[in-house]
């Protein structure tokens, strides 16, 4: 598939869906709330977009650690020190690649060290706002991805697990967003893996999976 630098992308969204978000994102309504009327969407989405997979880790890697800014066209991937010469060059060398300007900056955040991963793209900044959304307690998935193939769905998730997650006997996920863990959960289901959520402290929602 090509690049996102170097292909455009046209979003074509097929008559109009009356419900509470335009299907802007996946709504999850509860049992109580389901009218005869209402559209209903199977769990299992098997995408076959194509979709450049290295372009889709770099939007896991933001999903997980990113921020934008408002004025100007940056934006910051805040990740360890020690990952200085992998997940900070694998996200460096990409941009290089395209052209695009990446400044890593080593900064202290409540007494951690910490490396700020700053791409400046308007492209990207565009397209992280567009897919992921803005602030890690309002970001959610955007529908396209569900409609990507497997192995850019698979890069997206090994972007956002090697930002936010750990892995073990199984991989796991922590968000503050149901919504996201939710997210997460049905992009999961539509590569045909096995997952479950709990909840882990008052704030944060622990998103389990285990290969299926």
């Amino acid at each position: 598939s090509q690049s996102r630098y170097g292909a455009q992308v046209t979003h074509v969204v097929h008559g109009k869906r009356e419900v509470a978000d335009n299907f802007e994102h996946i709504a999850f309504i509860p049992a109580s709330e389901l009218r005869t009327s209402f559209t209903l969407l199977s769990p299992i989405l098997k995408g076959e977009r194509a979709f450049d997979k290295d372009y889709a880790r770099m939007l896991g890697y933001y999903l997980a650690e990113g921020h934008t800014v408002n004025k100007g066209n940056q934006v910051n991937i805040t990740i360890n020190q020690n990952e200085e010469f992998t997940t900070a060059q694998d996200i460096k060398s990409y941009f290089n690649s395209h052209g695009v300007k990446v400044d890593i900056v080593k900064r202290y955040y409540k007494d951690q060290k910490r490396l700020s991963v700053i791409i400046n793209s308007k492209l990207f900044k565009e397209d992280v706002e567009k897919f992921c959304g803005r602030g890690s307690k309002t970001k959610r998935l955007h529908h396209e991805i569900f409609e990507w193939n497997s192995e850019a769905k698979e890069s997206f998730l090994i972007g956002h697990l090697l930002g936010d997650g750990a892995v073990d006997d199984s991989f796991r996920f922590l968000t503050t967003s149901e919504f996201m863990a939710r997210d997460l959960q049905l992009l999961i289901n539509s590569l045909s893996i096995e997952s479950c959520m709990s909840w882990a402290g008052k704030d944060s929602i622990y998103q389990g999976l285990r290969s299926g």
